[in-house]
């Protein structure tokens, strides 16, 4: 490969290789916190603290503890985002269009209740990940136009009854992940590239000191990385990723202040602060790319009430503040983040003794984001990103 193709490759991965990990997604970060329908109608309040059906578990496995017999569940986000960035240099942009891509967010659950004191469950979710692309000749196109990530993740748990009052849960996460993305250096390039195969695991306590009242904590471990695959520009060439993703933990309560009403709260840390540095080496194990991040530890706080006006109907409304891990000096347009407030309202019905269903809607406000790029080595990005996202959730739940 010629040298004008090494600095522009080279210049491709610095500015683009955070793309290795993520694209516009639902929570801070690149993390999709929509997991639950009844939790998305209060903000999330109340996740770690357990729901009246099995969603709760992916927050918080000890919540389990509260589904007797079978209990299956099926859950849909779809979310439609608006993120464009209004291109300042290069002078005359032009501007990317909406980046933003219409994505279906799935979550299956199923539960089986041995004994009243020992339950075990498996969850089915995607917790990174979705899509961004810009036009394909805007102004930023060494910087990224494609960004692909796809996550599955499966967690099958167990939970234990250790007394009254007192729950816990643990559960195995096993990890796939597959990245693309796209740039244009004055040349085409795609790297693309999978992790069959990564661990963790999930671990809580659910504390219940009087009837009506909840207080949980749930742990989602880190999971290391490693993806491996291939560069397109003239010719084929394998890389390799190393991404670790972080940890979590959500704490919450739920307290019913009467038969019909009940209040709920959340507060959640992820630990992006790890996120320092995305590096991207040959088979050889030489760098050919370097990406300095510099994340920071994200937060989110939400408060929700649920009001039960029927014995077979719930109403619930919340809102939600969520501190970005993103920087300002490090943002790029493949993860244009910043610090979002969320307001939400939901329902949910019993239909028949067996059969539940669960609708909840939010609208999600992003503070305006501020692009600075110049690596030197790609064509300079300064602009502003202009963000909102709808989210619409719904799911069922059959119980035997």
């Amino acid at each position: 490969m010629g040298t004008v193709h090494k600095l522009k490759l080279t210049g491709l991965l610095l500015a683009g290789a955070v793309a290795m990990t993520g694209n516009q997604a639902l929570a801070g970060g690149f993390s999709i916190r929509e997991q639950s329908a009844s939790g998305l109608g209060m903000a999330f309040a109340g996740a770690a603290a357990g729901y009246d059906d099995l969603s709760s578990m992916f927050f918080n496995p000890a919540t389990m503890i509260r589904n007797k017999g079978f209990n299956a569940q099926a859950e849909a986000s779809v979310i439609i985002p608006s993120s464009k960035i209004s291109v300042t240099s290069p002078a005359g942009g032009p501007d990317s269009g909406n980046i933003g891509k219409v994505a279906v967010v799935p979550s299956t659950y199923v539960a089986y209740s041995v004994n009243p004191d020992f339950v075990f469950g498996v969850g089915i979710n995607a917790p990174f990940g979705l899509e961004t692309e810009a036009n394909a000749g805007w102004g930023g196109a060494p910087h990224g136009i494609k960004s692909e990530m796809k996550v599955l993740n499966i967690n099958p748990m167990v939970a234990y009854r250790i007394s009254p009052m007192l729950s816990v849960g643990a559960g195995l996460q096993m990890d796939y992940m597959e990245v693309t993305l796209t740039s244009n250096v004055g040349i085409p390039v795609t790297i693309k590239g999978k992790d069959k195969a990564s661990f963790g695991f999930t671990a809580g306590v659910l504390f219940e000191p009087m009837q009506g009242t909840r207080v949980g904590i749930g742990y989602r471990s880190k999971i290391n990385h490693k993806l491996k695959g291939n560069m397109t520009t003239i010719r084929t060439i394998p890389v390799t990723a190393d991404f670790t993703a972080p940890e979590s933990v959500t704490a919450s309560f739920h307290q019913d202040i009467n038969p019909q009403w009940a209040i709920k709260g959340s507060v959640e840390w992820m630990n992006w602060s790890r996120f320092e540095n995305l590096t991207i080496k040959n088979l050889a194990g030489t760098t050919v790319g370097n990406t300095v991040e510099n994340w920071k530890d994200s937060w989110f706080f939400s408060g929700g009430v649920e009001f039960k006006p029927t014995p077979t109907m719930v109403l619930r409304a919340g809102a939600a503040y969520e501190k970005s891990p993103v920087p300002d000096a490090t943002r790029t347009p493949r993860i244009p983040d910043n610090d979002r407030i969320w307001l939400t309202v939901g329902g949910g019905m019993k239909v028949t003794e067996r059969i539940s269903i669960n609708a909840s809607y939010a609208h999600i406000f992003v503070k305006k984001a501020p692009i600075n790029l110049d690596t030197g080595l790609a064509t300079e990005l300064i602009g502003t990103t202009k963000t909102h996202l709808d989210i619409f959730s719904v799911s069922a739940k059959i119980h035997f």
